[in-house]
């Protein structure tokens, strides 16, 4: 999969009128950690690792990042969890699914060998990782990039 297509941008790429909606993702429970990349990052324009966002209607509807490849103790390279979500309203539109494989693929042209997510098994986010194909180990899923 190409890392940008027509609904799937890098946020640095977007127009500032669109960069501005990133904002709206941090209002909802299940993605406030946005809220803190928009107030301590975003919204001054400081430099941060490439977020990638999914896009309808010229708006932001969704986010995988900072993506931030570090090395291990073993000297693996691995994707660091990143922040990642859906608005309610454009779950299950396969947005997610979307904004995972571009941040996988972008991991994996950068060296990374493996990615960590820690989640809850059986809830919605833990089946959708499970979906992905992550294994489950204890709470932390991870993969092979």
């Amino acid at each position: 999969m190409k890392i940008e297509s027509g609904d799937i941008k890098f946020f640095e790429t977007l127009s500032g009128k669109i960069k501005k909606t990133f904002s709206k993702l941090g209002q909802v429970d299940d993605t406030a950690g946005f809220v803190f990349l928009w107030n301590e990052y975003l919204k001054k324009e400081k430099k941060i690792r490439p977020i990638i966002c999914a896009l309808k209607d010229n708006r932001i509807v969704g986010a995988i990042g900072p993506l931030t490849i570090c090395i291990d103790y073993f000297g693996n390279k691995f994707l660091q969890p990143p922040f990642f979500g859906v608005l309610k309203a454009y779950k299950r539109s396969g947005f997610g699914k979307k904004l995972w494989l571009s941040a996988s693929d972008y991991a994996a042209q950068n060296g990374a060998k493996y990615t960590l997510v820690q989640n809850t098994p059986n809830s919605p986010a833990g089946k959708f990782y499970e979906n992905q194909g992550l294994e489950v180990g204890c709470k932390v899923y991870s993969c092979s990039l």
